[in-house]
């Protein structure tokens, strides 16, 4: 039986998700991730700038340090799916 139409793209979106939640200090799974986001079709899909913005701000916890508030990261938040 033959996949139905979005089945591979849902797969591959599946798989990036677990790795991202599977590892979440996992740096390298998210900015693939958003890499793979920007190379499909859509190019209207928030994920993939929100998690390189997102990225971005969590670099201070790397050194200990408490990002600062980021009224745009916010922002982009409000733009995704709520179950996503």
């Amino acid at each position: 039986r033959p996949p139905r139409e979005g089945a591979a793209a849902v797969n591959e979106d599946e798989a990036f998700i677990r790795a991202v939640v599977d590892i979440p200090g996992d740096d390298t799974a998210r900015l693939v991730y958003a890499d793979w986001l920007d190379d499909r079709d859509d190019r209207d899909d928030p994920r993939g700038p929100y998690l390189r913005a997102e990225h971005e701000w969590a670099k201070p916890w790397r050194s200990g340090e408490r990002p600062a508030e980021s009224a745009e990261l916010r922002a982009q938040a409000a733009g995704l799916d709520a179950v996503w």
